[in-house]
């Protein structure tokens, strides 16, 4: 890692008490980068709403789905990570719930016949996502998978 920063370790760890804030600091320039690729879709407004919330999804989850398929030893370093940056995972996922919510708002009265909120709609989405994410092989996959669970939030709007 120090040497694609283009740096020494000594000069790392200048920067970092320790590996665990190291990997904690990795972890919020990948979750502020997917994050704020997320939201830039999202507040896409030449994109359908379906499409902006696959696309947000593919921001979110995307590169990581592409890692945890990779194999080798991405199962160990996604449960290490977990315990390292859990309570960042959980408020960035707050976050990205909440702008899907925002953009969730086009559907409002149609959630409103089912008696959902925007937010429920958001997390069940995001709980979608998380189960795609394990039962496909590729990217290819979890993205049609993400389509069709965006057409059935997305299709009783009448909007698209």
């Amino acid at each position: 890692m120090a040497r694609a920063a283009g740096l020494s370790r000594q000069a790392l760890y200048l920067h970092f008490a320790s590996k665990d804030t190291l990997f904690q600091g990795a972890a919020t320039l990948l979750f502020d980068t997917a994050l704020e690729g997320a939201r830039a879709v999202l507040r896409d407004s030449e994109r359908s709403l379906e499409d902006r919330i696959v696309a947000a999804f593919d921001a979110w989850h995307g590169d990581g789905l592409e890692v945890m398929q990779a194999g080798g030893h991405a199962d160990e370093l996604i449960a290490v990570g977990q315990e390292l940056v859990g309570d960042i995972e959980v408020e960035y996922r707050r976050r990205f719930i909440k702008a899907l919510a925002t953009a969730l708002r086009q559907v409002d009265a149609a959630l409103k016949r089912a008696h959902v909120t925007e937010k429920e709609t958001a997390e069940m989405l995001t709980a979608t996502s998380k189960g795609l994410k394990h039962a496909v092989r590729t990217r290819a996959e979890y993205l049609q998978g993400m389509r069709t669970a965006a057409r059935l939030v997305t299709a009783p709007s009448g909007r698209r």
